[in-house]
Parts: structure tokens; sequence; C-alpha cells
């Protein structure tokens, strides 16, 4: 395949990369005698090119996961995809080449998951074809038909017996077409939240929630290098879809402030027009889901869809978050806003109080179904990001990366990566029975026995046996003690 030569004579050349413009967009239309391999690795070097401080990683990956495909469909080896994309980090100053060598790797294997064959692509060019052809051509007049006379007595009706084909919609195989995700936010170079998907931001009061939640809003608006967190990358907004925020518990001053960080980080000296952030705190609960979609919808039309949906305080959505009901139907109609809007939807939730379990029956529902829980804990005025569950990543694969106020620019700023002591045996488990106790015993909470048990099998989803040997261990060590009136309670 003339893939690199060829690309180097439309291009200017990769010893003259650094000085060239831009490369453009390229397509099988504008360039004669190129193959769809050729028009691919020009498009991903490009990819590479337009990236800034802060989406470097996520459009790295975007650019492998295109060439994947390719690769998967036999219209570029491997190869040769891996060293266009080495040039193409090398003219960006790349800081981190394991990094960024791991991250072509993974994007190479999420892109072999959807082959591109040349099959596909002449079949799509011929749909482009037919498609243009069939807008213009003029429309036949259609011709009424006498119709024949019908009995207007209604004839019994017997509803047919459910058949497979009827559930077909629903059924996965291994040849059902579902496009691949892209990844939003990435962490370390690892995937942490993608399209479609329902993440959620949890910690306590004050912990610096808003403050992560601000720079990840940054990033989705940004047009050129902003101010974020080392190590955090963001899915470029290259068509300015639009990045709606609701806010449910700030007064509207300060969250016209922080609003105002957010923008001063990014760049920008007035908010632009696909930025939408909504202060809906006055507003009755009954309203706020139906607000909420009302504005998607609008905003999926006015900009061509939608970035990501940012929920500050989706517990303030339902009246009580331990009703098992509408804690259910509230996490669906999060996760349904991803799906309908092909974006990823990102929920700030506070944990329960002394505790690092997110609040109640909603906080549970929303571990089951969410795509990555991200904790932030504060120590010493020092905030840092805890990789709390993940889905495409393990724990162990994203740093604790910490970050603190900084007076001179009004906003949080990235401060490094926390190093842990590691713990022996005996304080891992003090530390795990303190936190269940905290999260079942927390806000002067008191039990008879049997309720105990059953609130340690739902808050840590264990069997009764060993909610019994944490209940157990718990009264050991001093964590509980039984009252006069006979209910179980915390000792301090």
């Amino acid at each position: 395949m003339a893939s690199v030569k060829k690309l180097a004579a439309i291009t200017g050349g990769d010893q003259a990369r650094t000085q060239e413009a831009k490369p453009s967009n390229l397509n099988i239309a504008t360039i004669d005698n190129c193959s769809y391999g050729d028009i691919a690795l020009h498009n991903a070097r490009k990819i590479v090119f337009d990236s800034f401080n802060g989406t470097k990683h996520s459009e790295l990956l975007k650019a492998a996961k295109l060439l994947g495909g390719y690769i998967a469909g036999g219209l570029i080896d491997e190869n040769t995809a891996f060293q266009t994309l080495k040039t193409a980090i090398d003219a960006k100053d790349c800081d981190n080449y394991e990094t960024a060598y791991k991250t072509i790797r993974k994007g190479f294997e999420y892109g072999k998951m959807e082959p591109i064959t040349q099959d596909k692509k002449e079949q799509d060019r011929q749909n482009w074809l037919n498609e243009n052809k069939r807008y213009n051509k003029p429309q036949p007049t259609p011709q009424l038909t006498p119709q024949p006379a019908t009995s207007t007595i209604q004839q019994p009706t017997t509803k047919p017996a459910a058949a497979l084909e009827d559930f077909e919609q629903w059924r996965i195989t291994d040849k059902t077409n579902i496009p691949i995700p892209e990844p939003l936010i990435l962490i370390n170079g690892e995937i942490i939240t993608t399209s479609d998907a329902l993440t959620v931001i949890s910690g306590a009061s004050k912990s610096g929630k808003t403050a992560l939640e601000s720079v990840l809003i940054a990033g989705s608006i940004a047009t050129s290098d902003y101010d974020g967190i080392e190590g955090i990358d963001i899915l470029r907004n290259t068509y300015k879809k639009a990045v709606i925020h609701f806010d449910t518990e700030q007064s509207r001053w300060n969250h016209q402030q922080k609003h105002k960080t957010i923008l001063h980080r990014a760049n920008f000296t007035s908010c632009p027009d696909f930025f939408l952030s909504y202060n809906i705190r006055k507003l009755d609960i009954g309203k706020y889901s139906t607000i909420t979609k009302n504005i998607c919808d609008a905003a999926q039309k006015q900009f061509n869809g939608i970035h990501s949906i940012w929920i500050d305080g989706g517990a303030d959505y339902i009246s009580d978050v331990n009703d098992a009901m509408q804690s259910n139907a509230l996490v669906k109609f999060f996760d349904d806003l991803g799906s309908d809007y092909s974006c990823p939807v990102i929920v700030i939730l506070h944990t329960n109080p002394g505790g690092e379990k997110e609040r109640g029956h909603f906080g549970s529902q929303c571990q089951r179904k969410a795509e990555a829980i991200l904790t932030v804990k504060n120590e010493n005025d020092i905030s840092y990001i805890d990789a709390k569950f993940l889905r495409h990543a393990g724990k162990g694969d994203v740093p604790q990366l910490q970050f603190v106020f900084d007076k001179s620019k009004g906003y949080h700023v990235g401060c490094g990566t926390r190093v842990n002591t590691p713990l022996d045996k005996t304080q891992k488990k003090a530390f795990q029975m303190q936190t269940i106790c905290n999260d079942v015993f927390g806000g002067q909470c008191s039990y008879n026995y049997t309720e105990a048990i059953n609130k340690i099998i739902g808050f840590s989803f264990v069997s009764e046996r060993t909610a019994k040997t944490y209940f157990a261990t718990m009264n050991a060590i001093g964590l509980i003690k039984k009252g006069d009136d006979n209910l179980w309670r915390k000792t301090f």
C-alpha cells in the first residue's frame, strides 16, 4: 500500500511537519488515486495535529480507534498505522511516550472491534450517491386509487401469539451492529467515562466535587489549551455540541461565580452559545426531570447534538433518596438521557455523613448502574481523586491526582499525585469496619439487632453470615454499643 509516502507527498513531508499548515480533512472524492487507507492515515494524523493540552490523550485514542477499524478490515497494516501516529505525536512535543504508545495500542484494540473493509467503504459511498440521487430526483405525483368498500361491522380479532421475532430489536449477538462509544474522560490514559453512560462524582460536603466538575466542564467547552489538571484528558468538543449543566444546590450568585471560573479556565471572555448552565434550585422538585428533558431536546436540535450533560445535585431530583421506587426511576432517567442523546451523563452526589458510601438507596442504585464512580476526598485542604468503581480500567491504573485552591487564580489547580502509606491487615480491617459503621449508624441512627444486620447487608452487599461477622467485629472493637432501649448505635 502506498501509504506513508503518498501522504507525505500530499501534506508536504514529515520532515517539514512542524512548519506546515495543519492538514485538512480528506475524503475519497477530494484526492485522486488515494485509497481509503491512505485517507484514514491522513485524517488520523490531522486529529493528533489538532489536539491541544488537556485533549491530547483522548484525541490520540480517537485517531488510533479510527485506524484500528481499518487494520481489522485489512486496509492498513498495523505497523504503518503505528508509525504514522508516532510521527504525529513527535510533532506535538509528547511528554510521556510510554503512556502515548499505550493509548495507541488500546485505541487499535478498541477500533478492531468494528472492522472497516473495502466492501463496507464502497457500500457507504454507493449509499451516499443513491441518497443524493434520490433527493435530486423529481418525485412522481401520487395517484389516487379507489378503495374497496369495507363493512362497518367490526370483526372479532384474536391477538396473535408472541414470536421471537417480535423481540429481535433487544437481542444482542456477535453480529449486532453497535457503535463503539466515544471516551469522554481519561485519567493517566485510562478510559473513565464514555458516551451513552452514567458516571458519578461523589464525596463529602466541601470535599472538592464541584471543583473537579468545573475542571472537566472547562475541558468540554475549550477550543484551545485550558487550565486543567495534569493527567486528565477530555474529549475535544470539535463540533461545539451542547454542554449542558444543571445545578440544584448553589445560590444563583455562587453559581455565577463558579460559572465565571469555568470560562476563565477555558480562556473564554464570555459564555459560548453551546455552554448551557441552568440553576433550577427554586423549581418544584417534581419539575426537575421535565425541564431537564425539555432543555436537552431543544439543545439537541439547536446544536446538532450534545457533548455532555452535568447534574450537580442528582439526589435533589427526588424527595427521598431511600425510596427504592423513586431512586430506581431517577437512575433510569439519567441513564436514558445518555442513551437518548448519545452522550455521557455525569452526576454529582454526596456521600453519607461520616461515611464513604453514596447517599441512600439512590447511591446504591448508582453504584450498580454507573460506568464509573470517582470519589473526591479532602485531607489538610488538599483534595484528591479516588477511583472507586471503574468499568474500563483497574483501580490501580488510575493515580490519585491532587488539587488545591489557588487564591491568585480563584479556583482549584492540580498539585501532583497523592502517595499512599500502605496499611497492615489490622489497620485495613479497622478502617473497613469504621466505614461500614459510619454508613449504617451515621446520623445518630439506632437499630435493634435484626434491623442492624439488614442495614449492613443493604449497604455492603454481603451475605447475612458475613453481615453478622461485621456486626460482631464492630462490637468487639468498640465502634457500637447497646443502649438502655436495647437499640444499637455508634459509640462516638
